[in-house]
């Protein structure tokens, strides 16, 4: 849920707290003509895409290093990123978070492992 969030303000979509569906979630992104079109990339994206790297933090969390170096990677369909007004409108969008964490170069979004922890805390919370 929080990524989903995370995402919605790198995608210039206004923060929602009720994130059920992606018509919901995303209605910029997914309202226009393409809308249809573009919600198999997000489904890839979120659950596909997203959830492989959250294995890869899963399985490296376990260690008490305090790495800040590590990250996850994760690409943005080409589709997205075009229909959300190009990488230079994800870019603007990156640097309004004020985050170090993250990053964005070309399509690939890059969060640091800190800022994944701090996404999942509430999941790991309960």
């Amino acid at each position: 849920r929080e990524f989903t969030k995370l995402l919605q303000k790198i995608l210039g979509e206004t923060e929602t707290q009720i994130v059920s569906n992606f018509d919901n979630t995303f209605p910029k992104l997914l309202g226009g003509q393409d809308g249809k079109a573009l919600k198999p990339y997000l489904n890839v994206l979120l659950y596909t895409e997203f959830e492989t790297q959250k294995e890869i933090f899963g399985a490296q969390c376990s260690c008490k290093d305090t790495d800040d170096e590590r990250e996850i990677v994760i690409k943005l369909p080409d589709k997205i990123v075009k229909t959300c007004g190009g990488l230079h409108v994800l870019q603007q969008n990156v640097e309004k978070l004020a985050d170090s964490r993250i990053e964005i170069e070309e399509d690939t979004l890059y969060i640091n492992f800190s800022k994944v922890k701090e996404l999942f805390q509430p999941a790991l919370s309960g």
